[in-house]
């Protein structure tokens, strides 16, 4: 169900704010492919993306799963949707829309506490030049915030790490300041 307020009815249903929708889809039936939400980006709440004096900060996100672009249907690894089987291509059409920062989450890294996904990600900052890029997932010892911001990374998103090791967000910060995120 889209709803009737928020970005996310916005932009997947393609209303206004105050539009009200009907015949809603849910996101596991949604058609929205990566590039027709793309191309949808610039128009979020009458076109502030684009602007550096937006109120807040649209940041699109791709989730990374054997080297594909997918969706998770509540979370759950076995009923994953692969929207693309190159990311970068994904990110080049995020990127080519104006975005100002991109959202990556190595969806094998947060299964199994380290980062998996390295090649794809190192393709994604390949193709998105300037824009930051953030990482997420399975980023839980100081060597892997090393090793993914030394790809290239302009921040990394610390989440179970930072509830279960708080030691780490500290060192982390204290290497490598305003570039740890705790999500």
């Amino acid at each position: 169900h889209c709803g009737t307020y928020g970005l996310r009815r916005i932009f997947r249903c393609g209303g206004s704010e105050g539009q009200h929708l009907r015949g809603s889809i849910s996101s596991r039936k949604e058609p929205i492919g990566w590039e027709a939400a793309a191309r949808r980006l610039p128009k979020l709440a009458g076109g502030m993306l684009m602007s550096a004096s937006d109120p807040f900060e649209v940041i699109p996100a791709i989730d990374l799963l054997d080297g594909n672009a997918v969706r998770l249907s509540q979370g759950r690894y076995d009923e994953a949707t692969v929207y693309d089987s190159d990311p970068a291509k994904v990110a080049d059409r995020f990127a080519a829309v104006g975005i100002r920062r991109l959202h990556v989450v190595d969806l094998e890294g947060a299964k199994v506490g380290r980062p998996v996904q390295g090649e794809a990600v190192k393709r994604i900052l390949e193709v998105v030049g300037t824009v930051p890029v953030q990482l997420g997932g399975g980023l839980r010892t100081i060597e892997g915030v090393e090793e993914a911001l030394g790809w290239g990374i302009d921040r990394v998103i610390l989440g179970t790490a930072a509830l279960r090791d708080p030691d780490l967000v500290k060192q982390s910060a204290k290497n490598f300041p305003g570039r740890i995120v705790v999500g």
